[in-house]
C-alpha cells in the first residue's frame, strides 16, 4: 500500500502528539468523589420529593432492609501447615536414597530432603557400596515413603552412583 506524503505527514504528525500526550494522562489524577459529609438523603416508596430535605445518617438505620444489617461475620482462617523435623536424637541414619529434580538447584548447591534432620541441615550422603560422598542441604521435611531415608537432587545422585542404579544404600550424617 502507498501512501501519499500528505497522509504520511498527518500519521506521523498523530504519533507524535500522541507519545507527548500520553504520560501527561498517565499522570493526571481522575476526579475523586468527595467523601461523604454524614448527610444522606433517603427516599421512601410513594413519598413526595418535592420537600425532601438532609437527613442524618443515623437515620438511615431505621430505613436499612433487613439484609444490610451490617453485621460482622467473621471467618475462622484456615490452619498453617509449618514443616518440623520428626523428633528424633540420632545425627546419623542408614537407609536406601532414591533422587528428583529439584526445582532452584544449581550446579554449587546440592538439595536434598530428610524428614529426620532439621530443615537447612547440611547432610553428608556416603554410599555404602563405593564410598562415594556428597554433601547437601536439607530443603523438606516431609515424610518419605518407609524404604527410603533421603531424597537427592539428581545432579548429587550422580556424584553417589549412576543413576540407573538407584536406589542406593546409604548413610547419613549431619
Amino acid at each position: 500500500m502507498y501512501w501519499e506524503a500528505g497522509d504520511r505527514r498527518r500519521l506521523a504528525f498523530a504519533a507524535v502528539i500522541t507519545v507527548l500526550a500520553l504520560p501527561f494522562l498517565w499522570t493526571s489524577k481522575r476526579d475523586q468523589p468527595a467523601a461523604p459529609d454524614g448527610q444522606v438523603a433517603v427516599a421512601t416508596p410513594n413519598a413526595d420529593l418535592s420537600g425532601a430535605g438532609d437527613v442524618d445518617a443515623s437515620d438511615v438505620a431505621a430505613s436499612t432492609p433487613a439484609y444490610l444489617d451490617g453485621s460482622d461475620v467473621s471467618v475462622a482462617p484456615a490452619p498453617i501447615v509449618i514443616d518440623v523435623a520428626a523428633p528424633g536424637n540420632d545425627a546419623d541414619a542408614v537407609g536406601a536414597a532414591t533422587f528428583r529434580q529439584w526445582d532452584g538447584s544449581s550446579g554449587e548447591e546440592r538439595l536434598c530432603g530428610v524428614p529426620q534432620a532439621p530443615f537447612g541441615a547440611r547432610i553428608v550422603v556416603t554410599n555404602t557400596e563405593n564410598g562415594f560422598k556428597v554433601v547437601c542441604e536439607n530443603v523438606s521435611t516431609k515424610p518419605l515413603p518407609p524404604e527410603f531415608v533421603i531424597v537427592i537432587d539428581t545432579a548429587a545422585f550422580a556424584v553417589l552412583a549412576d543413576l540407573t542404579e538407584a536406589p542406593i544404600p546409604v548413610e547419613l550424617s549431619w
